[in-house]
């Protein structure tokens, strides 16, 4: 089911979509670095969800709507990584109809409730009631998904406390980081091990999960091998790979 804000943009109605939060069906996506609106929607037409990044680059907010409104248009899912648990815009998200985020540089469970303190309408939250807003999810706010990424020695430490935030829908694992921060390689078969160990905790919790693999993982045909809520790469990175492949076809 589609619901329309400001003007002609769909919007995916409720939490993430039944292939992301399925416990059988795979779910693929993609991390959004193109800034290119007619681009990114013919890209996310090929998946299932695209990850808007707000960390990482120098995108400012219009461009970023324009991101969100490509992907929506595409009927795909769209989750936005904000800046830091902090992020002043989730209020603007909100407004505009996002429903997804993903929390990076997570320490604490009491950070991430804090966060969703921030998604929750009054009295169990301090979320704002704008007036010219979708007012059609107003006190609902199980349609909120929420994933902290787990790429801190920390969020890993207190997985099971994270996860058991009310509110949080599942969690990314975030192996860039998480292998700085652990001082290990990031395709080791240490790496392997941790991810296999979080792995078998979310689904113990009946969470979701979503990972973006390694084709240089050793491990790759082992503890990575059918893991079916994945993220296939960045797109930047996912043209070039493209581009390349078509000039050796022509040489």
């Amino acid at each position: 089911m589609k619901q329309t804000i400001s003007g002609s943009h769909p919007r995916p109605h409720g939490r993430l979509g039944e292939r992301l939060l399925s416990d059988t069906l795979t779910a693929r996506g993609f991390w959004n670095a193109v800034d290119d609106p007619t681009a990114i929607r013919r890209l996310a037409k090929l998946v299932d969800f695209v990850i808007v990044d707000l960390e990482h680059g120098n995108r400012d907010l219009s461009r970023t709507c324009q991101m969100i409104f490509g992907v929506w248009a595409s009927s795909s899912e769209v989750l936005i990584r904000l800046s830091s648990t902090q992020d002043p815009l989730v209020q603007t998200f909100l407004d505009l109809g996002v429903s997804s985020f993903l929390l990076p540089q997570v320490r604490s469970a009491e950070e991430v409730a804090e966060f969703v303190k921030r998604t929750r309408w009054a009295p169990l939250g301090q979320r704002g009631v704008h007036p010219r807003a979708d007012h059609t999810t107003v006190g609902q706010d199980g349609y909120i998904s929420i994933f902290p990424l787990i790429e801190t020695r920390e969020s890993l430490e207190a997985l099971e406390h994270i996860l058991s935030c009310d509110g949080v829908t599942g969690c990314y694992f975030g192996a860039y980081d998480l292998a700085q921060d652990l001082g290990v390689s990031r395709n080791s078969d240490e790496m392997a091990r941790i991810f296999n160990e979080v792995r078998q905790v979310v689904a113990s919790m009946k969470k979701t999960l979503i990972f973006m693999p390694s084709d240089s993982t050793p491990a790759a045909s082992g503890a990575y091998a059918h893991f079916e809520k994945h993220v296939v790469g960045i797109d930047t990175e996912l043209l070039i790979d493209g581009l390349s492949s078509v000039l050796r076809n022509r040489e």
